[in-house]
């Protein structure tokens, strides 16, 4: 009887032991990572947390906007044609707004307005920032991009800062800026008044920490 006690003990141990060592590991979170999420209010979120409404990019600085599924300029359905207050395109995007349709300068204007992130000094990105956002080893098929992180982002161009003129094709000789698409990471030069996505950036400080309440200066 004793015996058997025993025997069942230890089934029991070992199939408790069995139970533990199977279960799945959570993925260890990463430190001192380059992309950090940002919420809404400014503060740093663990990378496998969410929502999150910004992007930081240690590495260069940088802050992005994140788009998402809402029926208001933050939609990553909304397009906008290139304006900077007296070169470009006014209200020739497709996101309406209470002024009209939308433009980049209003874009910007509202995001800075809104402290979007807790921050102020947003911005188109230059051709060489939007470049950082490349990701060659992205899945065929899917947007060139950190998609764990840039999530919505489309396989077509998005405007930069950088004027241009068109050197071919139907527009040639017209006046634009650069894009960027997500579909090959590829660069063209595009007219103002075209409608395009937008993904604003801002740049922060080196000892700017998003735990802190303090907005930092531009």
């Amino acid at each position: 009887m004793a015996k058997r006690f025993i025997f069942i003990i230890l089934s029991f141990i070992l199939l408790i032991t069995y139970i533990v060592i199977s279960q799945p590991k959570l993925p260890t979170e990463p430190t001192n990572t380059r992309w950090v999420k940002i919420s809404k209010d400014g503060k740093s979120m663990g990378i496998w947390k969410g929502p999150w409404k910004c992007v930081w990019d240690r590495e260069n600085g940088l802050v992005w906007e994140l788009k998402g599924y809402y029926k208001n300029i933050y939609s990553n359905e909304c397009s906008f044609s290139w304006f900077d207050g007296e070169i470009g395109t006014q209200r020739q995007g497709n996101c309406y707004t209470q002024n009209g349709y939308s433009d980049t300068l209003e874009l910007i204007n509202y995001f800075n307005r809104k402290n979007v992130c807790g921050l102020k000094g947003w911005r188109l990105p230059t051709h060489k920032e939007l470049k950082t956002l490349i990701n060659h080893d992205a899945p065929p098929n899917a947007p060139r991009t950190r998609k764990d992180l840039f999530v919505r982002t489309h396989k077509a161009p998005y405007w930069t800062s950088d004027k241009c003129i068109v050197k071919d094709g139907f527009f040639k000789g017209k006046k634009g800026a650069m894009s960027v698409e997500f579909m090959h990471g590829k660069s063209q030069c595009l007219p103002y008044n075209r409608a395009l996505f937008v993904r604003l950036v801002t740049k922060v400080p080196k000892d700017w920490k998003p735990e802190a309440k303090t907005t930092p200066k531009h």
